[in-house]
């Protein structure tokens, strides 16, 4: 081989590295650009599909919950704690003077079954006696649901057990004259003060 054929070998050779880098550098680039494309799409992707399929899956109506919750766990009410009634309630609020040994009936107008809340309050100690009477009475008998002495409230329910006169009958048993404030809310007719003895 000459000299001239020895100097021109390395010239050649040389050309042919630089475009292997340039070559191995573009293909490096482009592996890189690829990733990064892929890197940046792949979160963009799990977001339209996370939002499709929040689309695409069916909502269950909350009444279709409420409906299954109730045939799995429910039972049937004891009879009598549910009544509808066609009428709205009604309250009555009212004072009722009671001298010293005075004796005074106040009952409601009701049908069995008929319930009502009552709260009675006196500043002097009273004996009372919580019954109803139905309207044959004394044919038929009456019905005491309580009877207590030396009491100055009451607070309750009352339930007509047979149609009638339902409430109560107050002995002041105190040492001065009093006033029964009581109130009434519920099913009857209307509320009457039936019996009053003693001074006013």
């Amino acid at each position: 081989m000459s000299q001239q054929e020895n100097n021109a070998a390395p010239a050649g050779t040389g050309k042919a590295t630089l475009i292997a880098v340039v070559v191995a550098a573009a293909i490096l680039a482009a592996i890189i650009l690829s990733s990064r494309e892929e890197e940046e799409a792949a979160p963009a992707a799990e977001s339209r599909e996370a939002s499709n399929s929040a689309q695409e899956a069916p909502v269950a109506a909350p009444e279709d919950d409420l409906a299954a919750l109730i045939q799995g766990n429910i039972r049937p009410a004891k009879p009598g704690t549910f009544r509808r009634s066609d009428s709205a309630y009604r309250t009555e609020t009212v004072s009722i003077p009671l001298p010293v040994s005075g004796e005074v009936e106040v009952k409601a107008h009701m049908k069995p079954g008929d319930t009502m809340v009552y709260s009675w309050t006196s500043p002097q100690s009273m004996y009372v006696d919580v019954h109803g009477e139905p309207y044959t009475y004394p044919d038929e008998p009456a019905v005491r649901y309580e009877e207590i002495d030396g009491v100055q409230s009451g607070h309750g329910r009352l339930t007509a057990a047979i149609e009638g006169m339902h409430g109560w009958y107050w002995l002041n048993t105190g040492e001065d004259d009093a006033v029964i404030e009581l109130q009434v809310s519920g099913y009857f007719e209307r509320l009457e003060e039936v019996y009053r003895s003693g001074a006013d």
